[in-house]
């Protein structure tokens, strides 16, 4: 990466005390993560 460009991160965190109980009924989101970086990277690069 050069100095004009930008670095994104994102993470998941999820939890809490009865996160065991729903754990199996959390559909992944990885698609959605995806689709979602895809978009924001188009757009930041059609803004230049």
């Amino acid at each position: 990466m050069n100095s004009n460009g930008v670095l994104f991160k994102m993470h998941e965190k999820i939890g809490g005390f009865m996160f065991p109980l729903f754990a199996n009924k959390i559909p992944s989101f990885d698609e959605s993560f995806e689709a979602f970086i895809a978009d924001l990277k188009n757009k930041a690069e059609a803004s230049e």
